[in-house]
């Protein structure tokens, strides 16, 4: 039921649709997490997360950057934070927002943002979209061991497969005197793209999506085997991988 759209040029005179009401021929559905505390508000930005502004550099000609973190319902994240250096400038100016996670993850644990991240949010920013790069919780290696991959699951379906940390990113660009509110955007390739989907699903403060690539059959993506694998450490993992993509 989402609709998915390559998103408007940065110009508040662009309107954005809306995915149609129930009625006839349309099918409406609670979503899967919906009664699991996915849609509980975020408890905010991290005390110190204005002084960071003070780390604002201007990592190329008209792209301003600093990193920060926020808070989840779970714990904390960190996030990279870019700011068109013309929107800056202009005290009461106004652009829309991009929130991107990083790509790669097998999609049942998390992943840290990397150097590698910025070469896809920067044509945002170049574009006059503020970003947000966004970690996701329980970051783990599959050469780890069964407690430590354990430990990385559980937090990671604890974060509701990355929902909330989207959420909690959302909840900090609503902060910056730089956002427009009614222009938020969420955005990602492969992985990503999944989690992309999932937040403009459950976050009504989403304005559109662009999921690039995103996997939506884990359960054939992963295969029996994997299934079955994994099912000594999560038993329901394939309940899980049906509800998060």
């Amino acid at each position: 039921s989402i609709t998915v759209t390559t998103p408007p040029a940065a110009d508040p005179s662009v309107t954005v649709g809306t995915p149609p009401a129930a009625g006839p021929g349309v099918t409406v559905t609670t979503p899967p997490f919906a009664d699991s505390g996915v849609m509980a508000d975020p408890p905010g930005p991290a005390e110190n997360a204005d002084e960071n502004r003070d780390k604002m550099r201007e990592i190329e000609t008209g792209v301003l950057w600093f990193p920060t973190e926020t808070q989840t319902n779970s714990g904390v994240i960190k996030l990279w934070v870019y700011i068109p250096k013309a929107v800056h400038d202009n005290p009461g100016r106004k652009a829309p927002c991009v929130l991107v996670a990083p790509a790669g993850s097998p999609m049942i644990w998390g992943a840290l943002l990397g150097e590698g991240d910025q070469r896809e949010h920067l044509p945002y920013v170049r574009s006059g979209f503020c970003v947000i790069g966004y970690e996701i919780e329980g970051d783990c290696d599959a050469d780890q061991s069964n407690e430590q991959i354990l430990a990385a699951v559980t937090q990671f379906r604890e974060a509701h497969a990355g929902i909330s940390d989207a959420r909690a990113a959302i909840s900090y660009a609503l902060t910056m005197p730089e956002v427009d509110p009614k222009r938020i955007y969420v955005a990602g390739h492969s992985s990503a793209a999944s989690l992309a989907l999932l937040a403009a699903e459950y976050d009504p403060r989403v304005a559109g999506c662009m999921a690039y690539a995103p996997p939506t059959d884990l359960v054939a993506r992963m295969g029996p085997k994997f299934i079955n694998a994994f099912r000594q450490l999560v038993p329901d993992m394939k309940s899980f991988l049906i509800h998060s993509a």
